[in-house]
Parts: structure tokens; C-alpha cells; sequence
């Protein structure tokens, strides 16, 4: 049975436990407040916490984390000397597709010199007797004659080559399908693979159907990279550039940024880049490898991509575009709004000044779309495979007029009255 003690002496010890228990749940005050102690310790709880769980980071090997800093150093010495070949030299060559992206980036940068250029590492993955290291890289920039800087982290790899460590570029994961290879990130601190597998979902179905309308059968693989964002697609591919979320020329591989909000790009976006990655295919490989525009005008190169993102859009919206133009095309010369004249679109630098009520980005809209009528109306009129083969020619340095004739069967001329007595129908 459970004995009462009595009152008398409960209140003596219960004061006692209290007293007992406020001393050491408060710590000494102060006299004085620290704000500068205060500020910085709040500074140090506000950091993550290691997880108790967490396996540690094996740490890199001494020598080639020396060789590979040292790397760095002289490529951020060659690129602020602006010394292409110096760069360049430290830059692995046994994939052709980096080795011409690497060498137009240096060109960039020779171009449009830089007043800072910083790499650092972090994260590093090269263990002893180790032929590839993998790190996290830090790239920061500024202009020197723009008000232009910027930066990205992004992973990448380093290869041994004999007695050197050269750069070898994003460290990638690969999705290989037919024809075609998908590169993206997935890694502890970024991860695209969901994105990535959505988009290699579509990427077949893509890549099928443009070989066949634009009848073009390539000899090579596609390659596309997703890249997480605009600036770090800009950081790698043209420093020059800012807000580039696609970049697409002949010998390099198609660069395109995730979609809004994170998500996989949209099919008829993808399309579009893969319609003009199938005209470079039809150019000389010689042409290709030197990063030398087609020949083909800029407009009928735009229209071309644009007719690959219609195949990926709805009905409706391709009626859309056409009725839009069809009805530009009944208006006079004097309309404020009219279909441009082809020799009008011959300088794409001054174009837009033939339609002063445009704006600039308007005028290039309607000059694509106005092209990609063009196209969607010669392979209704004259088949793909005639289409494809006057592209080929254009591409390949036979001028517009004498392709058409060749290969159509008409005048230029007769060729743009009979596609706008056609646009006559649809409206």
C-alpha cells in the first residue's frame, strides 16, 4: 500500500525539485547583448545538418587533385589571353561532336574577350590509380567589353591521357535510342532522368515521322543534350549569347532547356530543332564539320523547322497558321499588314523594315510561318520526295531559282503564285 507523507513536508521538497530544476534549464545570462556573437551563430545552427546515415566522401587523390587544379589554372589562363590553341590543348579529342563544340565556344570567347574567367572544383570523385575523375564544376564569367557575367555548377569529367588530365566535358547519362542519343544529368544535387525519360518517350515518334515528310534519311546520329536551365545552357555553348534556351548548328549536338516549370520540353518544340538538324544532314559533311551556314536562306531554313514543329501541334492549330497567312496574302501591298515579298527577307538583319507596323519579333513570326506555308503547300503539290530533293540541292549550293526549275518544275515565280493562289482556297 502506498504511504502519504505529510503535508508539511511535501511542500519542502517540492520547491527544492523546482529550484533544482530551473537552474539547469537556464544557462547563465549575460550582462551585456552580442550582436555580432548572435549574428554568427545564428549563421552557423541555420546550416544542414549531416544525416547520421550519410556515407563520407572518399577522399581524392592528392596528386591528381594537384594535376587537375593545375589543369584548370592554365585553361583559365589561355581564356583570359584569349589563346584558343593554348585552351584547347587541354580539352580531350576523341569525341568529335565536344571537340567541335569546344572549339566554337573558344571562338566565342577569342570574339568577345572576357575580363574574368574563374573554374573551381568541388565534390571530387578520383581515387588513387583512378583514369577518369569526376567532379562538380564552378564556371563564373564576365565580358570585358559587355555588361554581360554570368555562371553554372555542372558535373563534369576529366580523363587521364598519359601523363595529363584533360577536360572532357558534362559528365552525362545516356538514353540511347534508334538513331538518336539523349544526354542529360542525374546525380545527388540535380536530376533529369524523369524529365529525360519522358522526353526519350517522344524523341522516336519525333525523329521517325520528320524522316519521312522531309524525306531526308541521315547517315549520322542524333544527339540531343537537356541542359536544366537558359544560363547554364549559355555558360557552355556561347558565352556571347544570353537567354538562349535551344542552340542548333551544323557538327554539334542539338542543346535544349527543360520546359516551364522544370518539365520535359514539348514535342513540337523538340520537332523544330530536329527538322533543322535534318537540313544539315543533306549538306556537305565538309560544310558540317566547318560550322559553315547552308546556303539555303535563312527564311526557307526557318520555315523548314517551323513545318516540323506544325506536325507535332493540333489540326486546329495548323488551320490557324494557315488561314493567318492566306488572308495576309489577299491583303494589297499597301496594307499596313501584308505577306513580305522573298527578296524582301534577303538581308535578315534588315528585313523587319519592310513592315514597319511589326515589331521586330513580330516580323520574324510572320516570315516563318509564311515560309513554313511554303513548304506544307510544295509537299501537297508536289510530293515529299520532290520537296526533299530541292531542299537537298538548295543545301548542297544550287541556287533557289534553278532548284525549283530542276526539281519542281517551275519558275520561282510560278512556284509563288501557284502556292498563293492556294492560300486563295484555304481562307
Amino acid at each position: 500500500m502506498r504511504r502519504f507523507r505529510p503535508a508539511s513536508l511535501l511542500i519542502p521538497v517540492a520547491l527544492l525539485s523546482l529550484l533544482a530544476a530551473c537552474q539547469k534549464a537556464e544557462p547563465a545570462p549575460t550582462a551585456t547583448p552580442d550582436g555580432a556573437a548572435a549574428a554568427t551563430a545564428a549563421a552557423l545552427f541555420a546550416q544542414p545538418t549531416r544525416a547520421t546515415h550519410a556515407s563520407p566522401t572518399p577522399e581524392p587523390d592528392p596528386d591528381i587533385e594537384l594535376a587537375l587544379n593545375r589543369t584548370l589554372a592554365e585553361m583559365e589562363q589561355a581564356v583570359l589571353r584569349g589563346d584558343v590553341e593554348a585552351y584547347l590543348a587541354h580539352i580531350w579529342t576523341e569525341d568529335v561532336t565536344f571537340r567541335v563544340e569546344q572549339l566554337r565556344w573558344a571562338q566565342d570567347w577569342a570574339d568577345h574577350p572576357l575580363s574574368t574567367f574563374d573554374l573551381s572544383l568541388s565534390a571530387l570523385d578520383a581515387p588513387e590509380g583512378a583514369t577518369e575523375a569526376r567532379a562538380r564544376l564552378t564556371i563564373t564569367w564576365t565580358q570585358r567589353d559587355q555588361d554581360s557575367s554570368g555562371g553554372a555548377t555542372l558535373s563534369v569529367v576529366f580523363i587521364r591521357d598519359g601523363d595529363r588530365w584533360r577536360y572532357g566535358g558534362e559528365d552525362w547519362q545516356v538514353i540511347d535510342l534508334d538513331g538518336a542519343r539523349l544526354y542529360y544529368f542525374s546525380g545527388p544535387l540535380l536530376d533529369n532522368r524523369v524529365e529525360a525519360e519522358t522526353l526519350a518517350e517522344d524523341l522516336p515518334d519525333i525523329f521517325a515521322r520528320l524522316k519521312v515528310v522531309l524525306d531526308i534519311a541521315p547517315a549520322e546520329t542524333l544527339k540531343v543534350r537537356l541542359y536544366e536551365s537558359a544560363p547554364t545552357l549559355q555558360t557552355v555553348t556561347r558565352l556571347s549569347m544570353p537567354n538562349i534556351t535551344t542552340w542548333n548548328r551544323p557538327g554539334e549536338a542539338i542543346k535544349i532547356t527543360l520546359g516551364p516549370s522544370s518539365t520535359a520540353p514539348r514535342p513540337p518544340d523538340v520537332a523544330r530543332e530536329i527538322a533543322r538538324w535534318l537540313l544539315f544532314c543533306v549538306s556537305a559533311p565538309a560544310q558540317r564539320s566547318a560550322g559553315e551556314e547552308m546556303p539555303i536562306p535563312w527564311w526557307l531554313v526557318e520555315g523548314f523547322a517551323e513545318y516540323g514543329a506544325m506536325q507535332f501541334r493540333p489540326i486546329s492549330q495548323q488551320n490557324q497558321t494557315i488561314e493567318r497567312i492566306a488572308a495576309l496574302a489577299a491583303a494589297p501591298e499597301s496594307a499596313e499588314q501584308r505577306l513580305f515579298a522573298w527578296d524582301e527577307l534577303d538581308d535578315p538583319g534588315t528585313f523587319a523594315a519592310a513592315q514597319s507596323a511589326l515589331s521586330p519579333a513580330q516580323a520574324f513570326e510572320l516570315a516563318r510561318d509564311q515560309s513554313a506555308t511554303l513548304v506544307y503547300y510544295i509537299g501537297e503539290a508536289h510530293g515529299f520526295e520532290a520537296r526533299g530533293a530541292w531542299i537537298s540541292a538548295i543545301a548542297n549550293g544550287q541556287w533557289l531559282d534553278r532548284a525549283t526549275e530542276d526539281h519542281l518544275g517551275q519558275s520561282l515565280a510560278a512556284l509563288d503564285e501557284a502556292w498563293r493562289a492556294w492560300l486563295r482556297e484555304q481562307s
